[in-house]
């Protein structure tokens, strides 16, 4: 199926020449004009596990290749956090989430903008995964969507239960409904050892971007990235865990640059209605959670929606962290933003 149109789910089990029929002459002029190729996308179809036979074909055909787990927003969830850290282990595996996909572990990589961004186009190509495994909702995280679309893999399977067809990384080769917690569970139970070192080659790269990242900070001016950092070392001093709430823009860009601790989950409206609702969201968790709760909102975010603060219901747990960079911060991280 070619991914680019979301069409209805029934053609998720179409037939290259079926699926054909039944696009537009539009679509067709548009495949035509950007000169791509139809795919058939694989649907696994699954109950609370992968079946038996499906689980054999599979890690037999991953065993000993470069494998790219690659995670977006997702609540958090023990079993998860587990499996994925047991399959960081593995010397062909490199797992990658972002702070909203709440997993994390001393050989997972939370931190993928820090990683990836500096990385000249040879080091991408050392770094280009045979097979990549998604799960969860979208990315935030540009450059990985950049990187997996420049230097494609061999296939790339999408993990969870999607009533659509994303092809985030224009690579997509197998869907598989099942929740990510218990596919990735018998998948470490099942994989053997491998001596290929792609996880090493991964090391080399985090230790050599984190000491640019800290030399930069060590340097730089006052700004409002210089301002995040003071208030990341600020909060990894509670002694206490917390949950963090951060808004869409600047703010949940920059987290993806630091290691933050003590955090027991994250948050943020992304996919939902842009910057609107923010603060509300934040609110209602710090509600919901009876925690202590820390939102780190952008001024515009926060303007956005200073209705929120009229509730009686903002409770003593909720704390509140604005930067007032002059407001839209994310548009002067743009190449176009002199024309905007």
């Amino acid at each position: 199926i070619k991914t680019t149109f979301q069409k209805e789910y029934e053609l998720l089990m179409s037939t290259e020449d079926t699926y054909k029929e039944k696009l537009n002459e539009n679509d067709k002029k548009s495949i035509e004009k950007r000169g791509e190729k139809y795919r058939i996308i694989k649907n696994i179809q699954t109950s609370q596990y992968l079946k038996e036979d499906d689980l054999l074909e599979l890690c037999n055909y991953i065993n000993n290749k470069k494998i790219l787990i690659v995670g977006g927003f997702y609540k958090r969830n023990e079993r998860l956090i587990s499996s994925l850290n047991n399959l960081s282990l593995y010397n062909n595996i490199k797992v990658l989430t972002e702070t909203i996909t709440n997993v994390e572990g001393n050989a997972i990589n939370t931190n993928i903008d820090r990683t990836i961004s500096p990385l000249s186009p040879s080091e991408l190509n050392e770094l280009t995964p045979d097979i990549v495994i998604s799960f969860g909702g979208a990315l935030v995280s540009r450059y990985v969507k950049q990187f997996l679309r420049s230097f494609k893999p061999l296939r790339h399977i999408s993990i969870g239960y999607n009533h659509t067809t994303i092809d985030c990384f224009k690579s997509l080769t197998d869907k598989i409904e099942i929740a990510p917690e218990s596919f990735f569970e018998q998948l470490s139970e099942n994989l053997t050892s491998s001596k290929i070192d792609y996880a090493k080659k991964w090391g080399i790269i985090e230790n050599k971007t984190l000491n640019s990242h800290i030399n930069y900070l060590s340097n730089i001016s006052w700004s409002d990235f210089k301002a995040f950092d003071i208030i990341i070392n600020s909060i990894n001093q509670f002694n206490e865990k917390f949950h963090l709430s951060v808004s869409n823009g600047t703010p949940i860009r920059y987290t993806q640059l630091f290691d933050i601790k003590n955090v027991e989950t994250f948050s943020c409206n992304r996919g939902v209605s842009g910057i609107d609702g923010c603060t509300s969201t934040a609110i209602g968790i710090a509600l919901a959670e009876n925690k202590k709760t820390i939102f780190i909102s952008g001024d515009m975010s926060f303007s956005y929606d200073i209705g929120a603060l009229a509730t009686q219901f903002i409770p003593d747990n909720f704390k509140i962290i604005v930067l007032n960079n002059s407001g839209g911060g994310i548009f002067r991280c743009r190449a176009l933003h002199i024309e905007i």
